[in-house]
C-alpha cells in the first residue's frame, strides 16, 4: 500500500493544494473532512474538477488497477482523472491522518451532538425575538410569526420587535445598543420590511437554547406550549427565566407582566386574523402571571 501512495501523491497533492485555495484558509488534517465541511455539493464539485489530472501521470498498469480499486475515477469521458471518496480515504488512512474514531467523531459533531446550545445564554437578540414570541403569545403553529404573510404584517411584527428591544433596554436586561442594527441586518428604517424575515430566518440557536420549545418551521416562528387545551406554565417560566434570570426582581415582574399583556391586546388584533388566535384573554394573562411567581413571589398591581 506504501508503493501505491506513493504512486497516487500526485492526485492528492493536486486535491490539497485546491481544496486549500478554495476555503481560503490552511487545512490542519484531514482533506477528506475538509471536503465535507463544504457546504455546497456543486463547491464540493468544483474542487474535485479543479484537482484533476490527465491519465498520462500513470502507467497504463496503476491506472486500470487504481480504477478497479475504486480509488481513482474518470470525469470527463476518460479525459481527466480524480480520486474518489474511497481513494482519499485510504491515502489519509495509510498517512495516519485519519481513521474510523476521527470520522465517526467528525460526524457526531455535525449531525448528532444537538446538545450544545442547551444551557447555554441567550444573546440579547435572541433575549428580543423570545420575547416577542412570548408577549405576543404565539403559543401555537396557528398563532405564529407567520412571515409568509403580507408585508403590512411584517410591518406590525417589526414593531413588536422594536418594542420588546426598548423594554429590555429599558429594565436594563440588555446593554447592546446595537442590537436592533444586528437583528434588521443594519437597515432599521420603517419601511425595512425584508430584514424582520432576516432576523427571525438567521436565528437558529433559539431552538436549541430552549429545550426545542421554539420552534422555526416553513418561516413560521412559535413556541411548542399549547397541549390538549392547556398552555404549560411550566415551560413560560422556563422561558422567562432564559430572559430574565439575571435581572429578575419584584418590580421587574410587574413591568414583565404589564408589557406582555399590553403586547398581547395590542399586537393580536394587527397580526392575527379573526378566530385563529386564542391567546388574549384574561385566562392567558392569569397564565403569565403564574409563570412569572415562579420565579419571584409578588403581588399583582
Amino acid at each position: 500500500m506504501d508503493e501505491d501512495i506513493e504512486i497516487l501523491n500526485t492526485l492528492y497533492t493536486k486535491l490539497k493544494d485546491v481544496c486549500v485555495r478554495s476555503q481560503q484558509k490552511k487545512i490542519h488534517g484531514s482533506i477528506y473532512l475538509a471536503l465535507f465541511d463544504i457546504g455546497s455539493k456543486t463547491r464540493r464539485m468544483r474542487v474535485l474538477i479543479d484537482s484533476a489530472v490527465p491519465p498520462s501521470v500513470l502507467t497504463f498498469s496503476d491506472l486500470e488497477r487504481f480504477i478497479g480499486l475504486n480509488y481513482i475515477q474518470y470525469i470527463d469521458e476518460d479525459k481527466n482523472l480524480v480520486l474518489t471518496s474511497k481513494g482519499i480515504w485510504e491515502i489519509e488512512k495509510n498517512l495516519n491522518i485519519i481513521d474510523e474514531d476521527k470520522l465517526i467523531d467528525f460526524i457526531n459533531g455535525k449531525a448528532f451532538d444537538c446538545f450544545k446550545s442547551i444551557n447555554q445564554s441567550l444573546q440579547d437578540k435572541e433575549k428580543v425575538l423570545l420575547l416577542v414570541a412570548m408577549s405576543v403569545r404565539t403559543f401555537s403553529e396557528s398563532s405564529s410569526v407567520d412571515l409568509t404573510k403580507s408585508e403590512r404584517i411584517h410591518s406590525y411584527w417589526k414593531d413588536a420587535v422594536e418594542k420588546s428591544y426598548e423594554f429590555l433596554c429599558e429594565n436594563k436586561v440588555i446593554l447592546n445598543k446595537d442590537v436592533l442594527k444586528d437583528l434588521f441586518n443594519g437597515r432599521t428604517g420603517k419601511t425595512a420590511l425584508l430584514p424582520v424575515i432576516h432576523c427571525f430566518r438567521y436565528s437558529a440557536d433559539i431552538p436549541k437554547k430552549t429545550n426545542g420549545i421554539y420552534i422555526a418551521k416553513n418561516s413560521k416562528y412559535y413556541l411548542n406550549i399549547y397541549q390538549n387545551g392547556d398552555v404549560e406554565v411550566n415551560k413560560l417560566a422556563f422561558l422567562f427565566n432564559l430572559i430574565f434570570k439575571e435581572n429578575i426582581n419584584s418590580e421587574l415582574v410587574k413591568n414583565i407582566y404589564e408589557h406582555c399583556c399590553t403586547m398581547s391586546y395590542e399586537k393580536s388584533v394587527e397580526v392575527f386574523s379573526v378566530g385563529e388566535h386564542p391567546f388574549a384573554t384574561s385566562t392567558y394573562d392569569e397564565l403569565i402571571y403564574e409563570a412569572l411567581r415562579m420565579l419571584i413571589v409578588d403581588v399583582r398591581p
